[in-house]
């Protein structure tokens, strides 16, 4: 079925938001650009909408966060979440509300969120490596780029498929054929739903403009990182040739700190699984990107890898196919070891340690000795971003993880649990064997000033600090980490770069 000019307009007038507005995502994104802005200041906003407020407090009281203790209010909802991942959750629950508002279906949702999402990561990537301020507006504008075609595949999915399902067509014939097809190409769609839902004029821009002609060499800042982005295929697998070869092109021009795309697709699904877990959405299959990228390398792939792939392993003889069972074990246990780690600092991530410590506590319940958590906050990490770049805040984040390595022992468990903050477990002979480790670690990583581009950085962290029995009888891990933030709360209230500490009596 073909659709006209005017009923596509029609379908985009009817549009209709009831909750999760893009505008209020944009001015949480907006806030982030503000140097004071403090938790209150993004509850106030995010309690406006109640469906937003709902979800946040459902993930934060969900098995993702464990918090031991109900956390009621959205601003201590905040504070656990941290405020970059609060932005990407109002993101997130924005798009998922236009989906609905399009009547989009769930298959489909999931589909183009799992695109949008890497489009966005790839966006902020980008951004982060060209030293733009503003990473935040180019994963925002990186998420709300394929608007159009989320409303077009809700009227018509095959005939998008059909679009961009054709490795040898370019840019411009798979928009040719979404404008034969609907009467509008998904970029002009998209401008229309932007413009209906007021969205600022940079994003405007940006959505009309990311399939734009001109090559990459000849964009910069806040559009270079979109239109990267954009080369990325719409179903997260399948390549135009064209779009492939200007990537790999792009990453052996410009050396923006990756050797090739390949580095640079898997830093993508890194960060996407990352963001999928702390956005508390564990349903999504990892995005196929780097893979389907090699596959269309060596074989100018015209359909998507999963079907020639399937089609491949039926003419394989016996060691061929076993070899590929080997790989394909050895890749699912690396995929499971990436998923429990921080991509950035390589340190356990919430969930990696959480299943981790929980094992340590359920070992040491028969034991004698202490268990201890403590919650590290970098002091200013913000303002050091701001002064520094994020280059530099992604390589202070980095020592900070090495130098607390350097200082553990080996049954201490180390987690990257957002942002600047960190969670330990030490397992001790006693209470004094456990806060000395702690007080180790922190005087290590605080020890010298980190060097960055000839600058130095100065390290000073804020520690909450619980010890308890490892035989106690009710030693719960969410008790813990409950105990250990309300002491580090305490300690940055008293002075930053302190620590406070306290030992739960039987």
């Amino acid at each position: 079925m073909r659709f006209t000019e005017a009923e596509i307009l029609e379908s985009i007038r009817s549009l209709e938001v009831i909750t999760g507005h893009p505008r209020l995502a944009l001015q949480l994104i907006n806030l982030g650009r503000t140097p004071d802005a403090s938790p209150e200041d993004y509850s106030r906003l995010i309690e406006k909408d109640l469906s937003l407020a709902s979800r946040l407090l459902g993930l934060v009281n969900s098995a993702v966060y464990a918090p031991g203790n109900p956390i009621l209010t959205v601003q201590r909802g905040v504070t656990t979440l941290g405020l970059k991942s609060v932005r990407e959750l109002a993101l997130s629950h924005c798009v998922a509300s236009l989906h609905r508002a399009m009547a989009l279906g769930h298959t489909n949702s999931h589909s183009l969120w799992k695109s949008s999402l890497c489009k966005a990561i790839a966006s902020r990537k980008i951004a982060e490596a060209l030293n733009l301020e503003d990473s935040d507006g180019a994963f925002s504008a990186g998420l709300l780029q394929d608007l159009g075609i989320a409303l077009l595949s809700s009227l018509d999915h095959e005939a998008v498929i059909e679009a961009w399902s054709h490795s040898d067509r370019d840019q411009q014939q798979a928009l040719f054929y979404e404008e034969h097809h609907f009467g509008l190409h998904h970029s002009e769609v998209g401008l229309r739903i932007a413009q209906r839902l007021d969205l600022p004029a940079e994003y405007l821009e940006v959505i009309d403009h990311h399939h734009s002609q001109a090559p990459l060499k000849k964009l910069a800042g806040f559009e270079l990182a979109v239109g990267v982005s954009s080369l990325l295929p719409h179903d997260g697998k399948t390549w135009l040739d064209q779009d492939l070869q200007q990537l790999k092109s792009f990453f052996e021009e410009r050396k923006l700190g990756w050797s090739d795309a390949e580095q640079f697709l898997v830093e993508v699904e890194q960060e996407f699984t990352r963001t999928e877990e702390s956005l508390g959405n564990d349903s999504l299959e990892p995005p196929t990107l780097l893979e389907g990228l090699m596959y269309a390398s060596q074989e100018n792939a015209r359909s998507s890898f999963s079907a020639v792939y399937q089609y491949t392993w039926l003419r394989e003889d016996t060691n061929t196919l076993n070899d590929a069972l080997d790989h394909a074990e050895r890749a699912h246990s690396e995929a499971e070891q990436r998923a429990d780690r921080d991509p950035l600092t390589q340190l356990f991530n919430r969930g990696g340690w959480d299943r981790r410590a929980r094992m340590t506590l359920s070992q040491s319940s028969s034991l004698d000795g202490t268990v201890g958590v403590a919650f590290f906050d970098l002091d200013f990490f913000k303002e050091l971003n701001d002064e520094f770049g994020h280059a530099a805040g992604d390589f202070f984040l980095k020592e900070v993880s090495s130098r607390m390595m350097e200082s553990v022992r080996n049954d201490d468990l180390v987690c990257r649990w957002g942002g600047d903050e960190f969670v330990i477990l030490f397992s001790g002979s006693n209470p004094t064997d456990c806060l000395e480790a702690a007080r180790r670690v922190k005087s290590h990583v605080q020890r010298t000033p980190i060097r960055f581009d000839g600058k130095d950085m100065k390290v000073s962290a804020t520690v909450g600090f619980v010890s308890i029995s490892a035989d106690a009888e009710e030693m719960n891990l969410g008790d813990l980490l409950q105990i250990a933030d309300e002491q580090l709360y305490k300690a940055k209230a008293t002075r930053r770069g302190t620590m406070s500490f306290t030992r739960v009596r039987e």
